[in-house]
C-alpha cells in the first residue's frame, strides 16, 4: 500500500489517495475541520462506519479535536 497525494475530484482541495502497489485506488483520506475521514468501499466493518450519502462509499471519521485544550 502507498499514498499519494491527488487534487480532490470536486473542489481541488488536497487528499491522500489510498494505492495497492499495483496503483489499484482502494480508498482517500481528506481532511475535515476536525480531523480525517477515510473514504473507502473497502470498509465494512468499523465501530465508527457511516454513510454520508447513499451514493458514496462508506467512511469513517476520525475526529482528532475531542478532548484537545482550546
Amino acid at each position: 500500500m502507498k499514498l499519494e497525494t491527488a487534487p480532490h475530484s470536486q473542489n481541488g482541495s488536497t487528499v491522500f489517495e489510498i494505492r495497492t502497489d499495483s496503483g489499484e485506488l482502494v480508498g482517500v483520506v481528506y481532511p475535515s475541520p476536525r480531523g480525517v475521514k477515510i473514504v473507502s468501499k473497502y470498509i465494512t466493518n468499523h465501530d465508527y462506519l457511516f454513510v454520508i450519502d447513499p451514493d458514496d462509499p462508506p467512511a469513517v471519521l476520525i475526529d482528532l479535536a475531542t478532548g484537545m485544550g482550546k
